[in-house]
Protein backbone atom coordinates (compact mmCIF):
# COMPACT_ATOMS: atom_id res chain seq x y z
CA UNK A 1 0.00 0.00 0.00
CA UNK A 2 3.07 2.43 -0.19
CA UNK A 3 1.62 4.37 -3.25
CA UNK A 4 -2.23 3.68 -2.41
CA UNK A 5 -4.62 4.57 0.48
CA UNK A 6 -8.69 4.22 1.10
CA UNK A 7 -10.66 7.07 2.19
CA UNK A 8 -14.09 7.57 3.30
CA UNK A 9 -16.87 10.39 3.95
CA UNK A 10 -17.71 11.00 7.70
CA UNK A 11 -20.90 12.05 8.78
CA UNK A 12 -19.43 14.19 12.07
CA UNK A 13 -20.29 11.03 14.51
CA UNK A 14 -19.11 9.21 17.63
CA UNK A 15 -15.56 10.42 18.24
CA UNK A 16 -15.54 10.12 21.97
CA UNK A 17 -15.80 6.11 21.76
CA UNK A 18 -14.64 3.87 19.18
CA UNK A 19 -12.75 0.72 18.33
CA UNK A 20 -10.20 -0.06 15.86
CA UNK A 21 -9.19 -3.61 15.41
CA UNK A 22 -6.39 -4.62 12.35
CA UNK A 23 -4.02 -7.38 11.17
CA UNK A 24 -0.72 -5.39 10.03
CA UNK A 25 2.50 -6.93 8.39
CA UNK A 26 4.73 -3.76 8.12
CA UNK A 27 7.59 -4.07 5.82
CA UNK A 28 9.65 -0.64 5.76
CA UNK A 29 10.92 1.42 8.58
CA UNK A 30 9.91 5.07 8.69
CA UNK A 31 7.94 7.81 10.61
CA UNK A 32 4.41 8.21 11.16
CA UNK A 33 3.28 4.94 8.98
CA UNK A 34 -0.40 5.81 9.45
CA UNK A 35 -2.94 2.98 9.60
CA UNK A 36 -6.01 4.97 10.34
CA UNK A 37 -7.58 7.81 10.48
CA UNK A 38 -9.29 11.41 10.41
CA UNK A 39 -8.26 13.21 7.31
CA UNK A 40 -6.29 16.41 8.74
CA UNK A 41 -6.48 18.19 5.33
CA UNK A 42 -10.04 19.75 6.23
CA UNK A 43 -8.59 21.01 9.71
CA UNK A 44 -5.44 19.92 11.06
CA UNK A 45 -6.02 21.55 14.20
CA UNK A 46 -8.44 18.40 15.37
CA UNK A 47 -8.03 15.08 13.84
CA UNK A 48 -6.84 11.32 15.08
CA UNK A 49 -4.43 8.95 13.68
CA UNK A 50 -3.93 5.64 14.85
CA UNK A 51 0.01 5.03 13.05
CA UNK A 52 3.68 2.79 13.48
CA UNK A 53 5.78 5.74 13.84
CA UNK A 54 9.68 3.77 13.20
CA UNK A 55 9.04 0.53 15.69
CA UNK A 56 6.62 1.79 17.92
CA UNK A 57 2.55 2.29 18.12
CA UNK A 58 1.09 5.49 18.15
CA UNK A 59 -2.20 7.08 18.63
CA UNK A 60 -2.21 10.81 18.72
CA UNK A 61 -5.03 13.98 18.43
CA UNK A 62 -5.07 17.31 18.71
CA UNK A 63 -8.34 18.97 19.84
CA UNK A 64 -7.82 22.83 19.18
CA UNK A 65 -4.04 22.10 17.95
CA UNK A 66 -3.37 20.63 21.81
CA UNK A 67 -2.50 17.61 22.78
CA UNK A 68 -5.90 16.15 23.65
CA UNK A 69 -3.74 12.54 23.50
CA UNK A 70 -0.20 11.39 22.87
CA UNK A 71 0.63 7.66 23.66
CA UNK A 72 3.92 5.87 22.20
CA UNK A 73 4.07 2.29 23.26
CA UNK A 74 7.59 1.09 24.21
CA UNK A 75 7.26 -2.30 22.56
CA UNK A 76 9.10 -2.13 19.43
CA UNK A 77 7.15 -3.89 16.12
CA UNK A 78 10.59 -4.60 14.33
CA UNK A 79 9.29 -8.26 13.00
CA UNK A 80 9.12 -7.54 9.43
CA UNK A 81 8.13 -11.66 8.53
CA UNK A 82 5.27 -11.50 11.13
CA UNK A 83 1.90 -10.28 11.38
CA UNK A 84 0.51 -7.98 14.17
CA UNK A 85 -3.27 -7.78 15.40
CA UNK A 86 -3.61 -4.15 16.88
CA UNK A 87 -6.58 -3.08 18.47
CA UNK A 88 -7.00 0.42 19.67
CA UNK A 89 -10.08 1.76 22.30
CA UNK A 90 -11.13 4.61 22.64
CA UNK A 91 -13.77 5.78 25.49
CA UNK A 92 -13.65 9.07 26.67
CA UNK A 93 -16.82 8.71 28.84
CA UNK A 94 -15.06 6.62 31.68
CA UNK A 95 -14.00 8.00 34.68
CA UNK A 96 -10.89 6.43 35.05
CA UNK A 97 -8.12 7.96 32.88
CA UNK A 98 -5.87 5.04 32.16
CA UNK A 99 -9.60 3.56 30.35
CA UNK A 100 -10.13 6.20 28.05
CA UNK A 101 -7.55 5.07 25.16
CA UNK A 102 -6.25 1.47 25.35
CA UNK A 103 -4.01 -0.13 22.86
CA UNK A 104 -3.41 -3.74 22.71
CA UNK A 105 -0.94 -5.73 20.56
CA UNK A 106 -1.55 -9.69 19.80
CA UNK A 107 -3.95 -9.61 22.61
CA UNK A 108 -1.85 -8.10 25.31
CA UNK A 109 -2.56 -4.39 26.50
CA UNK A 110 0.08 -2.10 25.71
CA UNK A 111 0.86 -0.64 29.38
CA UNK A 112 4.63 1.15 28.67
CA UNK A 113 4.92 4.28 26.80
CA UNK A 114 7.55 6.70 26.38
CA UNK A 115 4.90 9.36 26.14
CA UNK A 116 1.66 9.08 27.12
CA UNK A 117 -0.95 11.97 27.04
CA UNK A 118 -4.52 10.79 28.02
CA UNK A 119 -7.79 12.85 26.77
CA UNK A 120 -10.04 14.52 29.25
CA UNK A 121 -13.32 12.95 29.88
CA UNK A 122 -15.89 13.29 27.31
CA UNK A 123 -13.06 14.93 25.30
CA UNK A 124 -14.14 14.40 21.38
CA UNK A 125 -11.11 13.04 19.66
CA UNK A 126 -11.70 14.13 15.96
CA UNK A 127 -12.29 10.82 14.47
CA UNK A 128 -15.36 10.66 12.39
CA UNK A 129 -15.44 14.46 12.34
CA UNK A 130 -13.87 14.30 8.61
CA UNK A 131 -13.42 11.65 6.29
CA UNK A 132 -11.33 8.36 7.51
CA UNK A 133 -8.40 7.69 5.75
CA UNK A 134 -6.48 3.93 5.62
CA UNK A 135 -3.14 4.26 4.60
CA UNK A 136 -2.51 7.77 4.38
CA UNK A 137 -3.10 11.15 6.80
CA UNK A 138 -4.98 13.00 4.46
CA UNK A 139 -6.86 12.61 1.09
CA UNK A 140 -6.03 15.97 -0.39
CA UNK A 141 -1.48 15.25 -0.92
CA UNK A 142 -1.39 12.21 0.78
CA UNK A 143 1.67 12.11 3.44
CA UNK A 144 2.91 9.25 6.35
CA UNK A 145 1.71 6.48 4.07
CA UNK A 146 1.38 2.83 5.15
CA UNK A 147 3.93 0.71 3.74
CA UNK A 148 3.28 -3.32 4.07
CA UNK A 149 0.01 -5.21 4.11
CA UNK A 150 -3.20 -4.98 6.30
CA UNK A 151 -6.34 -7.63 6.59
CA UNK A 152 -9.68 -7.48 8.50
CA UNK A 153 -9.74 -4.05 9.31
CA UNK A 154 -12.61 -3.55 11.63
CA UNK A 155 -13.85 0.02 12.34
CA UNK A 156 -16.65 0.31 14.94
CA UNK A 157 -18.24 3.47 16.11
CA UNK A 158 -19.52 3.78 19.43
CA UNK A 159 -17.98 0.75 20.99
CA UNK A 160 -15.21 -0.54 22.91
CA UNK A 161 -14.50 -3.75 22.31
CA UNK A 162 -11.44 -5.83 23.93
CA UNK A 163 -9.68 -7.66 21.22
CA UNK A 164 -10.76 -11.25 21.65
CA UNK A 165 -13.97 -9.97 19.99
CA UNK A 166 -11.70 -10.68 16.87
CA UNK A 167 -9.02 -12.31 17.98
CA UNK A 168 -8.11 -16.12 19.61
CA UNK A 169 -5.66 -18.51 20.15
CA UNK A 170 -5.36 -21.45 17.87
CA UNK A 171 -6.54 -24.53 19.87
CA UNK A 172 -3.84 -26.67 18.54
CA UNK A 173 -0.59 -24.00 18.07
CA UNK A 174 -1.37 -21.64 20.88
CA UNK A 175 -0.63 -18.68 18.18
CA UNK A 176 -3.04 -15.52 18.36
CA UNK A 177 -4.98 -15.58 15.04
CA UNK A 178 -8.16 -13.78 13.56
CA UNK A 179 -11.71 -14.66 13.59
CA UNK A 180 -12.84 -14.41 10.45
CA UNK A 181 -16.50 -13.50 10.92
CA UNK A 182 -16.89 -12.26 14.13
CA UNK A 183 -20.54 -12.51 16.12
CA UNK A 184 -22.38 -9.20 17.16
CA UNK A 185 -20.19 -6.85 15.96
CA UNK A 186 -21.64 -2.56 15.92
CA UNK A 187 -20.08 -0.37 13.18
CA UNK A 188 -21.83 2.65 13.67
CA UNK A 189 -23.07 4.85 11.26
CA UNK A 190 -19.38 5.18 10.00
CA UNK A 191 -17.68 2.17 10.61
CA UNK A 192 -16.59 -1.14 8.25
CA UNK A 193 -15.36 -4.17 8.33
CA UNK A 194 -12.79 -4.07 5.33
CA UNK A 195 -11.41 -7.74 4.50
CA UNK A 196 -9.75 -6.63 1.31
CA UNK A 197 -10.84 -9.96 -0.26
CA UNK A 198 -11.94 -9.00 -3.40
CA UNK A 199 -8.97 -7.62 -5.61
CA UNK A 200 -10.69 -5.77 -7.97
CA UNK A 201 -12.76 -3.61 -5.12
CA UNK A 202 -10.56 -3.59 -2.18
CA UNK A 203 -12.48 -1.40 -0.36
CA UNK A 204 -15.58 -3.12 0.11
CA UNK A 205 -17.52 -3.21 2.87
CA UNK A 206 -17.97 -6.03 4.79
CA UNK A 207 -20.06 -5.13 7.52
CA UNK A 208 -23.70 -5.29 5.79
CA UNK A 209 -23.80 -1.49 5.78
CA UNK A 210 -22.71 -0.70 2.30
CA UNK A 211 -19.91 1.43 3.96
CA UNK A 212 -18.04 0.85 0.74
CA UNK A 213 -14.34 2.85 0.75
CA UNK A 214 -12.76 4.78 -2.38
CA UNK A 215 -9.45 3.33 -3.74
CA UNK A 216 -6.83 5.69 -4.45
CA UNK A 217 -3.59 5.06 -6.45
CA UNK A 218 -2.18 1.24 -6.91
CA UNK A 219 -3.41 -0.64 -3.99
CA UNK A 220 -2.34 -4.24 -4.67
CA UNK A 221 -4.20 -7.59 -3.33
CA UNK A 222 -1.05 -9.93 -1.46
CA UNK A 223 -0.69 -13.81 -1.08
CA UNK A 224 1.05 -12.75 2.26
CA UNK A 225 -2.12 -13.31 4.83
CA UNK A 226 -2.77 -13.83 8.22
CA UNK A 227 -3.42 -17.71 7.47
CA UNK A 228 -0.87 -18.16 4.83
CA UNK A 229 2.14 -16.04 5.71
CA UNK A 230 5.18 -15.75 2.90
CA UNK A 231 8.49 -14.40 4.41
CA UNK A 232 9.66 -11.05 3.42
CA UNK A 233 12.77 -9.12 3.59
CA UNK A 234 13.75 -8.13 7.04
CA UNK A 235 14.50 -4.13 7.09
CA UNK A 236 15.97 -4.37 10.54
CA UNK A 237 19.28 -6.54 9.45
CA UNK A 238 22.27 -4.77 8.42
Amino acid sequence: MAASFLSRAASNGNQKTYTISVWVKSTVNYAYRVIVGSDMTNDAQNHATLAIDGDNLKFYQLTGNDWGTLQTSTRLLRDSNSWYHIVLRVDTTQSTAADRVRMYVNNEQVVSFTVNYIPDQNEDTGMFRYPTVVGARRISSPDYRWSGYMAHLHICEGQSYVPTKFGEYDSTTGEWKPILSPASVTYGTNGAFLKFENAGALGTDSSGLGHTFTVHGDMKQSLSTTSNNFNTINYNEA
